[in-house]
């Protein structure tokens, strides 16, 4: 035997919880001094290594069971500490507490400040000391494994190699405080499989491992000690009476997954604790014994804490917990410090160390001057990119000079007559005056300011212009057949010398056309098209269009007409009379959100056209 190691009993003691559901029946004789535990009914008597009653704080049970433990894994030793019991019993509430702070902290957030506070204690002493603490979190669910701190509820395998655990695809996260630690704690409980039972508002459904990785490296003399322990905390899943729980569906599957691995374990303790030395135990029959196996007589200083109810209703689960802790204390391990020795000279190590940082000053001195190199390259490339971009502007603007000097080359190519260009198509939007022609698609023209006519074969649209006066009389349309006018006031004349030609397509969107008295034009002298879209102004009367189409003649070459902005007051009525007066007459009312609904349900109500004949009635947008 090592002269590290020795063999000792697992440490098996019990935390009792108060009465519940309003009772103070209790089916125990609890003696804290003596650590014994009679269950009256049983007529049965338990020695354990400690008992704690409700009144004991989780203060003194940390420095009684945990702190022990702690100290051996800081000197490098394994160490295991298990909670143990019936559902609803104080298994969690024992290992995690209700807060990270104060008084009411669990086994768990206690060791990691115990850790910590050595650590960084021995780090501040000793400079050339150095540690790594690494923490992972599995959790045993229907007999399989997962990692809890991986989001996606990732499957990890457990594999041995001799008398090493091998957790294969698990997670394991260097912590440097208590508060990354805590939070890795935190993040993987959030993680883990609870639900609410008859017995418990949160009742865990999987058996979760909290497992921290030490190792620590200093020098002693000549030598060099490199140290490895691992400090785990089993947080079982309590076992449940389907009588008591009343579990259906999949709590009841879980129930029965949570059974059966905790028969296992205590299968496993069983035999463990009557076997000979040497004696082959079936740790692989579940995940759970898998994963602890040097927990259950290995290389770890374990202590068990069974949680029991001491309510009368519970005695049996009460009894069987305690005679699981009664053989527990019969289980030894051997634990031994896991280290290895280095017989590296310390001088020589202390001179290569010397000459890293001198090779790590001559480097920092070639980084930055290579960061100044690299600086002034970056100033250079700077400078390149905006006389690049300086080019670039300047190329566009003689491009642009180049383009509008062949514009007025080509403009001079048009086909003259009597001083007339004959373009496709004239428009003024947006303050500028363009032309578009097949031969030269679209371009501006200085129109107001030159000294020719311009003739529109096709089409003429006009927008906002203030000043129609000047440069009307330089318009002809002998052969203009879409004439578009949107929001100016235009003279009778001006309109019938652009539509003289019988146009076919007229848009006119808050349009005003007046008589040589200022007076506006009915719509019976405007309507002589084929096809016609006219947008409401703000002083037209819905009510009155309505009425004056119906007493007018019927339009010849009217086919298609489309009213916009149509709001409340438009007399659908009146219209239709229009309609059938006008035989050949499609039309599109595009109404206002608010009269859409109204117009749809009169509509529903007329008579339907003729075949052949399209009426639509949209929102208009």
């Amino acid at each position: 035997m090592d002269a590290l190691s020795k063999k000792v009993p697992i440490k098996t003691v019990a935390r009792v919880r108060p009465c519940f559901n309003g009772t103070n029946q209790s089916s125990l004789i609890i003696d804290s001094i003596k650590s014994t535990i009679i269950v009256n009914s049983k007529n049965k008597e338990y020695h354990l290594d400690n008992v704690f009653d409700e009144n004991a704080t989780p203060e003194t049970l940390y420095e009684t069971i945990a702190q022990p433990i702690v100290d051996e894994v800081l000197g490098g030793k394994n160490g295991t500490i298990f909670a143990y019991g019936q559902t609803g019993s104080g298994k969690t509430y024992t290992m995690n507490g209700n807060k990270v702070n104060g008084k009411t902290r669990g086994i768990i957030v206690r060791s990691i400040d115990s850790i910590f506070e050595y650590l960084n204690a021995r780090l501040k002493n000793d400079p050339q000391f150095k540690f790594s603490l690494k923490c992972s979190y599995i959790e045993v669910y229907k007999k399989r494994a997962f990692d809890l701190l991986q989001t996606d509820g990732a499957t990890v395998n457990i594999l041995s190699s001799g008398e090493q655990i091998i957790i294969e695809g698990a997670a394991e996260f260097v912590v440097t405080s208590i508060e990354e630690c805590l939070r890795h704690l935190q993040n993987g409980w959030k993680n883990r499989k609870t639900a609410k039972t008859s017995m418990n508002r949160e009742s865990s459904r999987s058996h979760a491992i909290f497992m921290l990785t030490l190792v620590t490296e200093e020098i002693n003399g000549t030598f060099v000690n490199l140290r490895t322990s691992c400090l785990n905390f089993v947080d079982l899943a309590g076992s449940e009476r389907q009588s008591q729980t009343n579990n259906t569906g999949e709590r009841l599957k879980e129930a029965g997954c949570i059974n059966q691995d905790l028969l296992f374990l205590s299968t496993v303790i069983r035999i463990k604790s009557t076997a000979k030395e040497g004696a082959f135990i079936q740790y692989r029959n579940c995940s759970l014994t898998h994963l602890l196996r040097d927990s259950l007589g290995g290389n770890s200083i374990t202590a068990v804490i069974v949680t029991i109810h001491q309510n009368l209703e519970f005695v049996n689960d009460t009894d069987s917990t305690l005679n699981f802790a009664k053989n527990c204390k019969k289980v030894k391990n051997e634990a031994k410090v896991n280290e290895a020795v280095s017989t590296k000279d310390v001088e020589e190590w202390k001179a290569e160390i010397q000459r890293a940082k001198e090779d790590k000053s001559s480097l920092m001195e070639e980084i930055q001057q290579l960061k100044e190199e690299k600086e002034q390259m970056e100033k250079r490339q700077r400078e390149n990119e905006d006389r690049i971009l300086k080019l670039q502007n300047e190329k566009k603007t003689l491009k642009a000079e180049v383009e509008n000097a062949t514009r007025k080359l080509e403009l001079m190519e048009f086909e003259k007559h009597e001083n007339v260009l004959l373009v496709e198509s004239l428009c003024y939007s947006n303050g500028e005056w363009s032309v578009w022609d097949p031969g030269y698609k679209i371009f501006g023209i200085s129109f107001e300011h030159s000294g020719f006519q311009i003739s529109p074969q096709w089409e003429l649209f006009l927008a906002n212009h203030q000043n129609l006066s000047s440069v009307v009389n330089r318009i002809t349309c002998s052969n203009l057949k879409v004439l578009k006018l949107f929001e100016i006031t235009i003279p009778f004349s001006d309109y019938k010398k652009w539509t003289g030609n019988k146009i076919f397509l007229l848009r006119l969107v808050d349009v005003i056309v007046n008589d040589e008295n200022g007076i506006k034009v009915g719509i019976d002298k405007l309507w002589n098209v084929e096809y016609l879209s006219h947008k409401f102004t703000d002083n037209e009367s819905v009510h009155e269009m309505a009425q004056k189409l119906v007493e007018l003649e019927p339009f010849p070459n009217l086919l298609s007409l489309g009213l916009l902005n149509v709001q409340d007051g438009f007399d659908l009525q009146a219209f239709y009379q229009f309609l059938k007066k006008n035989t050949k007459v499609s039309c599109t009312l595009k109404c206002s959100k608010k009269s859409l609904k109204q117009m749809k349900e009169t509509h529903k109500k007329m008579p339907q056209l003729p075949t052949g004949r399209h009426f639509h009635i949209v929102e208009y947008k």
